[in-house]
């Protein structure tokens, strides 16, 4: 009998940051970020699209630890994956989660409007963010050079599923790429704001609607009382994930 249940929310790590779960055995920073993102991607299935190419071509940017690259493997087993994650420490985690799976590159590197490199405040699997997207003051640790990469120049092609988690940069990437997003079919970005930094949502969407995009909002952390006080998370009070579309 098949059994259509959602697979179960795996609740203990090994002491050496392995956990098994229904999809196989992943590496971890910690307990409570991997609850998160196995929840949103293999239970809830958020991520979840079909597509007539065998072979779908697939830019995971802000990859963490790879649960979503993996969760898109499994999903689409034939697809071309490019994965972007700077953070050392997580990149190695993504590269073991991922393993051997073909059609899959990983790169150390953070997505932005240039190649170069960057300051990057380095907060593990909670998110970490390119010292020039904030309003902060003093880091919450110091500061690493990482490279950067102008996704622009991936955006030359169809491009099935493009997923956004940059921690603050999506604005400038998608300023940089907006004349070449009417080759992307779908995009998932998580729209982050930073206190004391400008929100710029007219720009933003503006720049999603001109595309030709359709889009659905969800609000990835509300604050029961905004007019009182704002759930604060990583130094961002604001958090909307965005999936935009073609009709």
């Amino acid at each position: 009998m098949r059994n259509d249940s959602p697979p179960r929310i795996p609740d203990k790590m090994s002491s050496s940051g392995s956990i098994e779960t229904p999809h196989g055995v992943f590496f971890c920073d910690t307990l409570a970020s991997f609850r998160g993102l196995y929840k949103a991607y293999f239970q809830d299935e958020a991520y979840r699209f079909d597509v007539d190419s065998e072979k779908p071509f697939i830019i995971d940017g802000g990859a963490n630890i790879g649960v979503g690259s993996r969760y898109f493997k499994h999903l689409h087993p034939d697809a071309e994956i490019i994965a972007f994650e700077p953070d050392d420490k997580i990149f190695g985690l993504l590269e073991k989660n991922m393993g051997h799976h073909s059609g899959f590159t990983a790169r150390k590197m953070a997505l932005w409007s240039s190649d170069g490199t960057l300051s990057f405040n380095a907060v593990g699997g909670e998110g970490g963010h390119l010292a020039s997207v904030t309003a902060e003051d003093k880091p919450q640790n110091s500061p690493v050079e990482v490279q950067t990469f102008r996704l622009r120049n991936l955006l030359d092609r169809k491009v099935d599923l493009l997923k956004l988690d940059i921690e603050g940069a999506e604005l400038e990437v998608l300023r940089d790429c907006q004349d070449r997003l009417h080759n992307v079919e779908r995009l998932f970005v998580e729209h982050h704001c930073f206190v004391g930094q400008m929100q710029r949502l007219g720009e933003f969407f503006g720049i999603l609607e001109a595309a030709g995009f359709r889009v659905h909002l969800r609000i990835d952390a509300s604050s029961p009382q905004p007019f009182m006080r704002r759930t604060l998370y990583n130094g961002k009070d604001s958090w909307l994930n965005i999936f935009a579309f073609r009709e």
